[in-house]
């Protein structure tokens, strides 16, 4: 059995991978840029979608923390915005891995951010690295430096037609320290999924998985921490003849967690357990399983 501080350790592991492994749409990644919901990630998306921002810069020590690989010329993103929603497709041209010293004023310049002089780039980037990934950068520390192209603003909205999802839904995977999956049962259903509900007409996906999880569970979920797994159709889980589309989310353990509202059963279950149940949702089954495997940390 572990220790109290093996399972703590443990547990910011987790919660390390969750928070910081890039969001995917429909399986595609996602790139943000600056701090998510932050007046400084609405400010570079501006300048990206104006043109004058066709570059940016990630440490190379992130990406092995992330479990991702680099990307590859050719590859296209969705760039997101703080809500995890996108906003346009991009693809990258060129990816160059160069110690700190060595990023050009070529590239800083491509950055668009309106730096003078590399001293200001450099000065600038050691702030924002050591805020917000808690690593005092060195002249030899590995840059990862991205030169990109707007392909395509993310489409509107398409009128609903013949054949769309019945239901749009939120839902949040939530593990604990052993790697369990938060499961749901409401009031009056067969069928365990993942916590969350329908999306209301005003709001985005993360903030009804914000909602849904203080109503259903009584969790107080931290908008940025929310990650996006993805987005999939299935038939619904108690609407026989229906479907449902989700937007998917993860968001790291949190305490108290409580049946509430229309919840009638909590469970915890890991996915290794999934596959032999069969009061599940298919959207559960069928999608999200899959997306979860490839987190799984490995046995002790």
């Amino acid at each position: 059995m572990l220790s109290k501080r093996e399972l703590i350790e443990r547990r910011l592991i987790i919660e390390r991978i969750l928070s910081m492994t890039f969001p995917r749409i429909n399986g595609m990644r996602c790139m943000e840029l600056g701090a998510r919901g932050t007046p400084m990630q609405d400010e570079l998306n501006a300048l990206v979608l104006s043109g004058v921002k066709v570059a940016t810069a990630g440490l190379l020590v992130d990406y092995a923390v992330e479990g991702e690989e680099l990307e590859t010329v050719g590859e296209e993103q969705f760039l997101i915005d703080g809500s995890l929603e996108p906003i346009a497709r991009i693809r990258f041209l060129r990816v160059d891995v160069v110690p700190f010293c060595d990023v050009t004023w070529a590239f800083a310049q491509a950055e668009g951010e309106g730096f003078v002089d590399l001293d200001e780039w450099r000065a600038a980037h050691r702030r924002y690295w050591a805020r917000e990934s808690g690593v005092e950068v060195s002249d030899d520390e590995l840059v990862v430096c991205l030169w990109f192209e707007v392909v395509a603003p993310a489409p509107a909205p398409a009128p609903r037609m013949a054949g769309d999802p019945d239901f749009l839904v939120a839902a949040v995977v939530i593990r604990d320290d052993a790697g369990r999956v938060l499961v749901v049962r409401k009031r009056g259903t067969s069928r365990f999924m993942l916590p969350g509900g329908k999306i209301e007409e005003d709001e985005t996906p993360a903030q009804a998985a914000i909602r849904e999880l203080h109503e259903e569970v009584g969790a107080d979920l931290d908008s940025h921490r929310l990650t996006l797994l993805g987005e999939w159709t299935a038939p619904a889980a108690n609407e026989p003849g229906h479907s449902v589309h989700g937007h998917i989310f993860e968001h790291p353990w949190v305490a108290g967690l409580v049946a509430r509202a229309e919840i009638d059963e909590l469970l915890w279950l890991h996915p290794d357990e999934m596959d032999a149940r069969d009061d599940l949702a298919p959207l559960l089954v069928t999608r999200v399983l899959p997306a979860l495997t490839k987190y799984e940390l490995p046995s002790e």
